[in-house]
């Protein structure tokens, strides 16, 4: 019984793990190494955005009406701050997908990982006992898969159970 619920556990931690707290990790970690790898391609990123914000301030601060000169010198500066920024921002998000899917591959492999593990080592194992006659005896043979006994329901079919039932539920 206690390895029954320690499977539903996992099973369960995994599946809350996926949905809520992943993508907050993985977006956590890509600007932990954004910030720390110094690559120069976010340093340019960071540097033409401060650029372009610092601009979009002064052009704000001056009237378009009454000082048109300046007004006109800081609009072509912002646009074309602005076509750097967009190409950069390019390079920035195919290297951001790259870190991100390590990230989530590093969790996924984790996770899984663990899971299989424990599966793996208990393949043989029974989780529970089905009483006799309850199902027909292919059935039967069916919950045994890959190695319990037959009349047992294995770590494999009640590991997909349990993550079916959850992810119905949740």
């Amino acid at each position: 019984m206690d390895f029954l619920l320690f499977l539903f556990c996992l099973n369960l931690f995994i599946h809350l793990f996926d949905k809520y707290v992943k993508t907050f990790l993985v977006n956590q970690g890509f600007r932990v190494y954004a910030r720390f790898s110094g690559s120069p391609e976010f340093k340019s990123y960071n540097d033409l955005r401060l650029q372009l914000l610092s601009t979009k301030r002064d052009l704000n601060n001056v009237s378009a009406q009454d000082e048109f000169a300046k007004w006109a010198r800081l609009n072509r500066k912002f646009d074309q701050l602005n076509v750097k920024w967009e190409k950069q921002s390019k390079i920035v998000s195919q290297k951001s997908e790259g870190v991100k899917k390590l990230i989530s591959l590093t969790f996924w492999i984790v996770t899984r990982g663990y899971r299989f593990i424990v599966q793996f080592k208990n393949s043989g194992n029974p989780v529970f006992a089905v009483p006799e006659g309850m199902l027909p005896t292919w059935a039967l043979w069916f919950l045994a898969l890959p190695k319990a006994k037959t009349g047992y329901v294995s770590v494999a079919v009640w590991n997909f159970a349990s993550q079916k039932v959850i992810s119905t539920l949740l």
